[in-house]
């Protein structure tokens, strides 16, 4: 077993490259990100801000994002009272499982009488809420104006 920090190289003139952490090469001998450059990245992908009232999300809800997004998401409906307003506008990208957020934050808070309100939804979203049928039974504010009620 190679020590950290030695250099390593493929044999073939590739430039030597020192590992910075023990793991820093994957099992296929690719050199992979750090633990601690993994979980930088994963906090630089999506951020949500806000109180227990009107929150807004910035950057991707996806699969990597989820279980931090549901967490902050659940702390707020659980926290307050009246509507919780998502703000989507910076929003870039949501898959299924970011959906599937959406969607348990939205049966949670009506659960205990609140009512989530999805506010300036970008286009992207706004079609696939429509292909989803999603859009009749969630609220979003300014749907009118968007075409989104149906």
């Amino acid at each position: 077993m190679r020590e950290p920090g030695i250099p390593t190289g493929s044999g073939r003139g590739a430039a030597a490259r020192p590992d910075t952490h023990p793991r820093s090469r994957t099992r296929y001998g690719r050199v992979g990100p750090t633990p601690h450059q993994a979980v930088q990245a994963k906090e630089e992908s999506m951020r949500i801000t806000g109180d227990h009232t009107a929150l807004a999300i910035e950057g991707r809800l996806d699969v990597r994002t989820a279980a931090d997004a549901r967490a902050r998401l659940h702390q707020a409906v659980d926290g307050g009272l009246g509507d919780l307003v998502l703000d989507l506008t910076r929003l870039e990208f949501w898959d299924a499982t970011g959906l599937g957020v959406i969607m348990g934050t939205h049966r949670r808070a009506g659960r205990i009488g609140r009512r989530l309100v999805l506010r300036s939804v970008p286009a992207q979203l706004q079609r696939l809420l429509v292909a989803t049928k999603l859009h009749r039974i969630l609220a979003v504010d300014g749907a009118e104006a968007h075409g989104l009620a149906l």
